[in-house]
C-alpha cells in the first residue's frame, strides 16, 4: 500500500486546499475550477465517497477503479476520426 487516507487526512487536505485558495485570492491569482479535479484510489470495500466518475488529466482519462476503458474508447474514437 502506497498511502492510506482516513477522515483525519481528508480534513487536513481540505484545510490545505482552503489555505491555498485564500493565498491565490490574496495574490490576485485565479484558479480555473473547470481544470481542478480530484480522484481517489482505494482497495477498501467502502472508501470515502466523492461525487465524480471520470477525471481527464494530461491526456489520460482515469476512473476511480483505474480502469482505462473510457481512455481506450476515447483514443480509438479520436484515431478513427483521423483515418
Amino acid at each position: 500500500m502506497i498511502y492510506q487516507i482516513c477522515t483525519k487526512h481528508a480534513t487536513e487536505l481540505q484545510l490545505d486546499l482552503n489555505n491555498m485558495y485564500k493565498w491565490c485570492q490574496q495574490n490576485a491569482m485565479h484558479l480555473n475550477l473547470k481544470k481542478c479535479f480530484y480522484i481517489t484510489f482505494s482497495l477498501k470495500k467502502h472508501p470515502i465517497q466523492f461525487d465524480y466518475s471520470l477525471v481527464h488529466d494530461l491526456g489520460v482519462k482515469f476512473d476511480s477503479k483505474l480502469s482505462f476503458k473510457d481512455h481506450v474508447l476515447y483514443i480509438r474514437n479520436k484515431a478513427s476520426k483521423k483515418l
